[in-house]
């Protein structure tokens, strides 16, 4: 993505920015070093909880790279948004399941989905389902070992 949703601090998405900075992740990047820097850790929504605009030219969404068991899983879809959310309420997630030695930033989750709020802020494409017309949208995941 090279564009973002720039959001208040309740998450509403305000106007579409560029990705710049820790928000620019279109070449690969460590997540836990942006994680623990002070413009991410001090935010109100600590860490990324930010949604990202998929460039239109592909349907390639994200890839993440695990060093430690060497798998990459892409990620696919049609829908205009990537949600990067970094788990960052674990004392909540401790209240809903049973969690033990949940830290701080532990996972992760990518949500590709329309733009919240997209069709108010934004303009049809973000957010838009017209009445007696099909709901068409696609998400694929690729898992590859070794990381090719």
């Amino acid at each position: 993505a090279n564009k973002m949703a720039r959001c208040d601090d309740d998450l509403n998405p305000q106007d579409i920015i560029d990705c710049k900075g820790l928000y620019n992740l279109s070449e690969d990047t460590l997540l836990k070093k942006n994680l623990f820097t002070r413009d991410l850790l001090f935010r109100k929504n600590r860490g990324y909880d930010d949604v990202f605009l998929l460039n239109d030219d592909s349907d390639f969404a994200a890839s993440v790279y695990s060093p430690y068991s060497n798998i990459r899983m892409n990620m696919y879809t049609s829908y205009p948004g990537l949600i990067l959310y970094t788990g960052a309420y674990p004392a909540f997630m401790e209240q809903v399941v049973e969690v033990e030695n949940k830290l701080l930033f532990d996972s992760f989750c990518l949500e590709a989905q329309y733009i919240p709020n997209g069709y108010n802020i934004f303009d049809k494409k973000y957010m838009y389902l017209e009445a007696n017309k099909e709901y068409n949208h696609y998400i694929e995941i690729e898992f590859l070992k070794d990381g090719n």
